[in-house]
């Protein structure tokens, strides 16, 4: 029968990868804090960008609704078919700009918190470790003749 107490036949637990970093001296540790720094910036700027963003989609979403019940009131008050097309052609045009407003905000929004999060982790990532000596940036390799 196998020794279960033996280190080999140990099975790591989730605490060993943390004791591992922990072991490692400070220069993991300073990474992890300048990441997590990083990282909690582009958050709160991304969290700013949604609260803005559905500040907007219900700003317009309000007055869509209230257009809509203008719209109800004034289609009572058509004399001819005429005039109702035209109360709702008014209704659509609205609904339809609200809508294209809110791609483009939408769209806006979305590229600033792409930003945001690609800038973070970029510097997260670039950013030296107190101690730790400077790692060479990559170049790019020479282009071949003939290439």
């Amino acid at each position: 029968m196998p020794d279960l107490n033996a280190p080999e036949a140990r099975i790591p637990d989730a605490m060993d990868s943390m004791r591992q970093c922990f072991d490692g001296g400070g220069a993991l540790r300073g990474r992890m804090a300048s990441q997590m720094v990083e990282l909690a910036a582009a958050q709160k700027q991304i969290l700013r960008e949604w609260e803005d963003m559905a500040h907007g989609w219900f700003a317009r979403g309000q007055n869509g609704a209230q257009a809509a019940l203008d719209a109800a009131q004034e289609l009572g008050r058509c004399n001819d078919p005429a005039e109702a097309l035209n109360a709702c052609q008014r209704w659509i045009a609205g609904s339809m700009s609200r809508m294209a407003t809110d791609a483009l905000e939408a769209q806006g929004h979305g590229a600033r918190m792409m930003k945001a999060a690609t800038e973070a982790l970029r510097s997260s990532l670039e950013a030296p470790v107190q101690g730790a000596p400077a790692r060479p940036r990559a170049t790019p390799p020479a282009k071949r003749e003939g290439a």
